[in-house]
């Protein structure tokens, strides 16, 4: 997995299969061949440019793993969060201390923070009180929860 990292327009110039590398990256996971034929490229040319789009420090390489917790007999469960703006840091903080959290997104849309946690099959409950419990010092206004999940890669490129 590749991040966007923020840059100075001044000091890089980018041409336009270097901008449709970034767009394409940015929507998805693609491997090199998955973007040589959507891009209309080859595969070496996809990867002579990512070299240096990360060389120029445009792009930073991340290796993250989402297992299927199913398979697993774990259960994930998602939680969307509203906190007091001024409770948020301290929130963000202590969710990533927890051993059954295993992400945690700060977001601008219907909830401030969503959380990934994840216990034993059939102990759901059980872990959204003792998470619910971690949380009471801080002032939560919205706790949704959704149970039960699978990944699926999409494809989010325009028509």
């Amino acid at each position: 997995m590749y991040t966007i990292v923020c840059m100075n327009a001044k000091n890089v110039t980018l041409d336009e299969l270097d901008k449709r590398i970034i767009q394409s990256m940015s929507r998805g996971v693609y491997s090199y061949d998955e973007l040589a034929e959507k891009l209309q490229v080859t595969r070496s040319t996809i990867y002579r440019r990512i070299s240096r789009l990360e060389e120029m420090h445009i792009i930073s390489r991340q290796i993250m793993g989402v297992p299927d917790y199913s398979q697993l007999g774990l259960s994930a469960i998602v939680i969307g969060l509203n906190i007091a703006h001024e409770d948020a840091a301290a929130a963000a903080d202590l969710l990533v201390r927890q051993d059954n959290v295993k992400l945690v997104w700060t977001t601008y849309g219907k909830h401030d923070l969503i959380v990934i946690l994840v216990c034993e099959k059939g102990c759901e409950g059980q872990a959204i009180f003792d998470f619910r419990k971690k949380l009471a010092k801080l002032r939560v206004a919205v706790f949704d929860i959704s149970i039960g999940f699978n990944w699926n890669k999409i494809d989010l490129s325009p028509y």
